[in-house]
Parts: structure tokens; C-alpha cells; sequence
């Protein structure tokens, strides 16, 4: 069996991804993080901000990959499931803030 799984590659991939993208956006100083709990800590600084928004994605890929060896059909769903969602509420998020649907 794997260390981790496809599907917890691509979840880490696609918030890694989105972790640096913010990051790179944040650094330039026109942008602003739209997570409560990530603008709370990006008063603290960036690397506070990216510190806690990788611990945000890291620990629970670490406890479904353990889980996987007991119930790897439900950690599968689960992390595919998670997935869609996390795609989902990013384009919206995006498509709000960009569209200023939701004010900052």
C-alpha cells in the first residue's frame, strides 16, 4: 500500500496550490485574504497566515491517511467529497469577491 493516496495527493496539490496563490496575491498589497480566520492571522504576518493555513490541510490529510488503513472506502468518499467542495466554495468565493457580491 502507498504512504498516501492519489486523492490525498491531489486534495494537498490543489491547497498547496491555492496557499501559494494567495500568498503571492497577498504579497503584492491590493489583495486581501476573504477567510476570517486566515485574515486573523495574516495580522500576525504572512508566514503566521501560510503556517496556519497549512495546518489547516496538512493535519486532517494525515489523519485520513492513517484512517484509510482501517475504512478505506469511507476515507476515498470523504476525501473526494472534500475535493468537490473545496473546488466549489473556491470558485464561488473567488467569483463573489472578484464580482464584489460580498464586500471585503
Amino acid at each position: 500500500m502507498r504512504w498516501i493516496s492519489w486523492d490525498s495527493l491531489a486534495l494537498a496539490a490543489i491547497c498547496l496550490a491555492d496557499t501559494v496563490v494567495t500568498t503571492a496575491l497577498l504579497a503584492t498589497g491590493r489583495f486581501a485574504e476573504a477567510n476570517p480566520l486566515l485574515a486573523y492571522y495574516l495580522r500576525w504576518g504572512l508566514w503566521a497566515m501560510v503556517g496556519v493555513k497549512l495546518l489547516t490541510f496538512v493535519v486532517p490529510i494525515v489523519v485520513a491517511e492513517w484512517y484509510r488503513r482501517r475504512n478505506p472506502g469511507l476515507v476515498a468518499k470523504v476525501v473526494r467529497v472534500t475535493i468537490a467542495l473545496y473546488i466549489a466554495l473556491y470558485a464561488t468565493a473567488t467569483a463573489a469577491v472578484n464580482l464584489r457580491i460580498v464586500p471585503l
